[in-house]
């Protein structure tokens, strides 16, 4: 296109001053990319690196705790004289109970609580409400009791020698064999199970379940904030997801 006389001026004069209107918004935008985006970046990386470091120390917290008790009730001497009574011991039985409400259900997030026999059926079995606000728990009846000897956790911790304990990836929880749901929810859980040995003689596992999600719930407020800018994962040592924001998936 030509551009002549006046009108060629007043489209030039209009050409340059668009033209150098445009080195304010450049200069914006690379001041952005040079400047602040680095500076982001990097207070995100800190704020990950705290993160993550909350995440461990309070898993660590956790599994001491968890494995205190496990060891504390696979060895009770109360059990095992009850378990010693063929199970007839209504004295040993009932402190049985109570021990295993004094000390596991003051665990945090816990979900369950069981002895599981030698032959692998459930003999003593608490079920915990997620989200309790007090030390609410169900002893579910002889007749709601099940068998559990072909799981894998159960498999697993029968094969571990006394004061061992085998703490399983995240996966859901199964009731009668069947994918368990609560308000149309699954339900993904930890378990840790500890053998029980009575004079050196294997007798069954203890096992606690612990609800997973509000394990990190509060710790990942901030991941969580940034689910629709970037990818967000825990992985552990062994590969497994503990929590993403891309894979809806749960490790098994």
């Amino acid at each position: 296109m030509r551009i002549n006389g006046l009108n060629g001026l007043k489209t030039k004069i209009f050409l340059i001053i668009t033209f150098l209107s445009f080195f304010p918004i450049i200069g914006i935008f690379v001041y952005s990319d040079l400047y602040l985006k680095p500076s982001i970046y990097q207070s995100n990386v800190d704020n990950f690196h705290v993160l993550a470091q909350t995440i461990g120390y309070e898993s660590s917290t956790n599994n001491i705790q968890s494995l205190d008790v496990i060891l504390f009730l696979s060895e009770s001497t109360i059990l095992h004289d009850w378990i010693e009574s063929n199970e007839t011991d209504e004295d040993n039985f009932n402190h049985t109970l109570s021990i295993f409400e004094s000390y596991g259900l003051k665990l945090d997030n816990i979900a369950q609580i069981r002895y599981i026999n030698r032959t692998g059926h459930e003999r003593i079995r608490y079920n915990i409400p997620l989200n309790r606000i007090t030390n609410e728990f169900n002893r579910v009846s002889d007749e709601k009791l099940q068998y559990k000897g072909n799981r894998d956790y159960y498999i697993e911790a029968s094969d571990l020698d006394p004061g061992e304990v085998h703490i399983s990836h995240i996966n859901l929880n199964i009731e009668n064999n069947t994918i368990e749901y609560v308000n149309g929810n699954v339900v993904p859980v930890i378990r840790y199970a500890a053998p029980v040995y009575i004079k050196n003689i294997y007798s069954g596992i203890i096992v606690l379940n612990f609800y997973y999600e509000p394990i990190y719930s509060q710790d990942l407020t901030f991941a969580q904030e940034f689910y629709d800018k970037i990818d967000v994962a825990i992985i552990d040592n062994n590969g497994y997801f503990l929590f993403s924001n891309f894979n809806e998936g749960w490790s098994d």
